[in-house]
């Protein structure tokens, strides 16, 4: 089996700490009992199904046949919407998630859709954060200020 590893933070500030990125490393590694033979890391949003290294994973494991396999150490890490996963389980493309590796079609697709809705979750507290930010500053009477101009998250993608 070549085992192709796939690795994914949200944002670029996770992506220079490399604390989520080395947790999913490590997670894999343990899975496998030995480093995978490829890695492939993005960092971007879960909401965001094309990505320049889950496509590479995704052509690597599909160019493998069936020696290949894609290695993730948490579903969410893959994709946050079911259309993705389902459409990945009907590709065929072999793939397993460390955390539940016994999982089945059924509990797999319910993982999926849990995810996705973590994902409408998250959007929405982004959201009202910043709605309360944008308020507490024009309470204080800076009655211009504007997310993202220049102070707070402003490169990250809100969904």
């Amino acid at each position: 089996m070549v085992n192709v590893a796939y690795y994914r933070v949200s944002t670029k500030k996770q992506g220079q700490s490399g604390l989520g990125l080395d947790a999913q490393k490590m997670a894999v590694k343990m899975f496998l009992g030995k480093d995978p033979d490829f890695e492939l890391t993005d960092i971007e949003s879960g909401s965001i199904n094309s990505r320049i290294g889950l496509d590479e994973a995704i052509l690597k494991v599909s160019a493998l046949g069936p020696d290949g396999r894609l290695v993730v150490a948490k579903l969410d890490r893959l994709s946050r919407e079911v259309h993705f996963i389902s459409g990945l389980m009907k590709s065929k493309i072999n793939f397993c998630c460390c955390d539940m590796p016994e999982m089945t079609p059924f509990s797999l697709h319910i993982y999926a859709s849990v995810a996705e809705q973590e994902l409408r979750m998250i959007s929405e507290r982004t959201k009202n954060s910043i709605k309360a930010k944008i308020k507490k500053e024009h309470d204080k009477g800076n009655l211009n200020y504007k997310w993202g101009s220049g102070a707070g998250l402003s490169s990250n993608r809100i969904v």
